[in-house]
């Protein structure tokens, strides 16, 4: 940040009894039970059709401002299944992919192919313990 004050948004590790890591403004991880089960929920927006909910998230990464997100078991309508999440905080896009395929070719259209995706239960743990990223390393 530009000014001297922190945003709280990056700061807190809770939000009521909600474990949480922050990603990019305004999008989040939080955990209803004490960081064993982590939940991807985009913001709502009135131009949105969708708000989108990943649950069982595992990993995740940033770059630029590029999010992406993996569970290796949510429910999509129809179906339980894998997904990976891409939010392009720029334009406002959310896609899901449900293949690895999908997500590799999609990856590289946004010419983000430097992405370290990490374990969600370690970087609940560098941030709650010591109020770091590690994708911001």
């Amino acid at each position: 940040m530009q000014n001297n004050q922190k945003d709280k948004f990056y700061t807190e590790t809770k939000r009521g009894q909600l474990s949480r890591i922050p990603l990019i403004k305004p999008y989040e991880l939080i955990s209803p039970d004490d960081s064993f089960t982590w939940v991807f929920n985009s913001p709502f927006n009135e131009s949105k059709v969708q708000k989108i909910t990943l649950e069982n998230v595992t990993l995740a990464g940033i770059h630029d401002s590029i999010i992406v997100v993996y569970t290796d078991m949510t429910y999509l309508p129809g179906e339980m299944t894998q997904a990976w999440c891409i939010v392009n905080v720029k334009n406002n896009s959310e896609n899901i992919f449900t293949t690895e395929e999908e997500y590799l070719r999609n990856i590289k259209t946004l010419r983000s192919t430097e992405f370290q995706l990490q374990n969600i239960k370690d970087a609940f743990k560098l941030f709650n313990d010591k109020g770091e990223y590690p994708w911001l390393k």
